[in-house]
């Protein structure tokens, strides 16, 4: 028995650091390049307009991209002020959580079952379901750690409602925490604002997880 969960975990591990490594690389190869074009695009003279559908689409592919999120959230506080600039933040965080998130669904149905076995991926999925929504709301704010546990949230089947809760909560401390500290100036407020938000999201996931029926929203 031990040694088919030794080669269960190898496998695990292998596909992990596959799964790093694709958010890794990008930001090795192009991340100083892509920080510079977004700060230009994102200089005072951009129109509020043009501002705000930068911040979201530049935003709403960070999953896929090394986009600098920091710089374009506390540049949509600059240019848009607090409000509009957290919603602007927010949107494109969260269309970067569900993209991930579904990534992470079709990995399972796909190279998860192929890879570590149905048997796995229900071990996971209970983990998961027990400790996952910790990381969500705990490393939003985390450079590369806020993609993988995105993705590591679908792949291991978190259920959507507790997914969603605790990624939209997370993703406004985030953003209005960059939003404000653009607008203003002050950089403190922003982490004070991200530092509340990170731990008020984990507590909400875990009182809906206490409260969605066992297995409810899960699937392939």
């Amino acid at each position: 028995m031990a040694e088919p969960r030794r080669g269960a975990r190898v496998r695990w591990a292998l596909l992990w650091v596959a799964a790093l490594a694709v958010i890794l690389v990008p930001f090795a190869v192009w991340g100083d390049a892509i920080e510079a074009w977004a700060a230009r695009a994102l200089s005072p003279g951009t129109a509020p307009g043009a501002a705000a559908a930068l911040v979201v689409g530049l935003l709403g592919i960070d999953i896929l991209a090394p986009i600098p999120s920091s710089l374009v959230s506390t540049a949509a506080g600059a240019l848009l002020g607090p409000t509009r600039g957290a919603a602007a933040s927010w949107l494109g965080m969260t269309i970067s959580t569900w993209l991930g998130y579904w990534l992470g669904r079709r990995a399972r149905a796909g190279v998860g079952r192929a890879w570590v076995g149905e048997a796995e991926l229900a071990r996971a999925a209970a983990a998961g379901a027990r400790q996952g929504i910790w990381a969500l709301g705990l490393f939003r704010g985390v450079p590369v750690l806020a993609e993988a546990t995105v993705f590591w949230a679908g792949m291991s089947g978190v259920a959507p409602l507790p997914f969603a809760l605790v990624t939209a909560v997370a993703n406004l401390a985030v953003s209005a925490g960059y939003a404000w500290a653009g607008a203003t100036g002050a950089r403190g407020g922003a982490s004070l604002v991200f530092i509340v938000g990170a731990l008020a999201a984990p507590a909400l996931g875990m009182l809906t997880g206490r409260r969605t029926p066992a297995g409810g929203g899960r699937g392939a």
